[in-house]
């Protein structure tokens, strides 16, 4: 009796979190089609639109204690599957790093091996939109995150082609990344260039449907 108890309650607890990311991420869809839609106001008044037409009505479904945790995991969302909404951040929130929104993928000027090299290095890191390091590890399989406040993520790694590679989130207890992806969400890195102490990556999500695509620079020693 135990046994079927615990098995149901697991069950249970599984089914509930995947509605509630489904839902969330059904909010993301409809938040970014009225910013979209509303494109012709100011920035701060498209989002308060979409905000007040989605966002306010699903938080008040929940208690006040949940209601942080459903605003972080929208924002993030947002920033991952809505490039009008990312644009409006960055533009409100001018970020540090190397970070910038292309409207399509480059073609890269490498071949291999020149590439592949990226996992010989002993040491990668790219900064974060505030400025702050992240240190890179890929080794047996995996990318590794570790971020400056000692928290990680951890996501599957293989190479697509010589220049391209993907990588598959696992899971994260940093704040910001376990909102921003859910586990079997892919990535697609294309490594576009490199220089003396630098490559240029273009990343964007696997998913058709997204099309947020990103340039950045890993560094290395």
């Amino acid at each position: 009796m135990k046994k079927i108890l615990f098995l149901f309650l697991i069950v249970f607890n599984f089914h509930a979190f995947a509605q509630t990311m489904e839902q969330k991420d059904s909010l993301v869809n409809e938040i970014c089609k009225t910013i979209i839609a509303s494109n012709n106001y100011p920035d701060s008044l498209q989002l308060g639109i979409a905000f007040q037409k989605h966002l306010f009505p699903f938080m008040a479904k929940y208690p006040e204690d949940k209601k942080k945790e459903i605003w972080e995991s929208v924002y993030f969302r947002l920033q991952r599957n809505c490039k009008e909404f990312k644009a409006i951040i960055d533009k409100m929130e001018p970020q540090q790093g190397d970070w910038k929104q292309l409207k399509k993928i480059p073609k890269t000027k490498l071949k291999d091996p020149v590439c592949k090299q990226i996992t010989t290095y002993k040491r990668l890191a790219y900064l974060e939109h505030n400025g702050d390091s992240v240190i890179v590890e890929i080794k047996d399989g995996f990318w590794i995150d570790h971020f400056k406040d000692g928290t990680y993520s951890k996501l599957y790694f293989k190479w697509i082609n010589d220049c391209e590679f993907e990588i598959e989130f696992v899971e994260s207890n940093n704040g910001t990344r376990k909102n921003f992806s859910k586990p079997g969400e892919k990535y697609k890195y294309l490594i576009a260039d490199k220089h003396k102490n630098y490559y240029d990556m273009v990343v964007e999500p696997s998913e058709k449907e997204s099309k947020v695509i990103m340039s950045f620079k890993i560094y290395f020693e």
